[in-house]
């Protein structure tokens, strides 16, 4: 009877160290978290310093009474390659994206990193991904009604068709990132 006890005990502490190896093994094979945050943490904080960027800077051409952004700008005159032109020298070469623009009920997608504008253009990511927001504001009046040379040969913002009946003028852009 005691061997039989002996016998358990010994049986038990076996078990319970393969137990404890495998789950070290797991464990050590299993990527590390911290690696991934750090890097999408970094994409992110670039993302927002690029869209920022952007944002501050004055466009080619200004009128009287109109904005004075450069991103702003982009979404107005339909400039999908000048908007990813930006985004790239801005982020580095390993870096794709998609951009959309939402008005807080319905998000679009406008270009992706090589300024193709088509919902089938839109590049399909690798995780992980990060995404980066910036508000700004856009008058209805700058969507619409203008000369051909102030919309450089086109009628109005894609905006208009892209937001049908929207009368507000507070537009969320979502810059969607991944590494290559």
């Amino acid at each position: 009877m005691d061997n039989k006890a002996q016998m358990m005990v010994l049986e038990t502490t076996l078990f319970a160290a393969i137990i404890l190896i495998t789950l070290i093994f797991l464990y050590q094979l299993s990527p590390s978290s911290i690696s991934v945050d750090k890097y999408t943490n970094d994409l992110k904080i670039m993302g927002d310093d690029a869209l920022h960027t952007i944002y501050n800077d004055i466009p080619p051409s200004t009128f009287q009474g109109y904005t004075s952004h450069r991103l702003t700008h982009y979404f107005i005159i339909n400039d999908y390659s000048g908007l990813s032109r930006d985004l790239n020298t801005l982020l580095p070469q390993t870096v794709l994206f998609n951009i959309y623009i939402s008005n807080g009920t319905k998000t679009v997608f406008w270009c992706n990193s090589f300024g193709e504008n088509d919902a089938e253009d839109k590049l399909p990511y690798s995780n992980p991904i990060t995404i980066s927001h910036y508000a700004i504001s856009i008058h209805p009046d700058y969507l619409t009604g203008f000369s051909n040379e102030f919309y450089f040969d086109i009628s109005e913002s894609e905006l208009v068709n892209k937001f049908n009946g929207y009368e507000g003028c507070t537009y969320d852009i979502l810059l969607e990132m991944w590494y290559k």
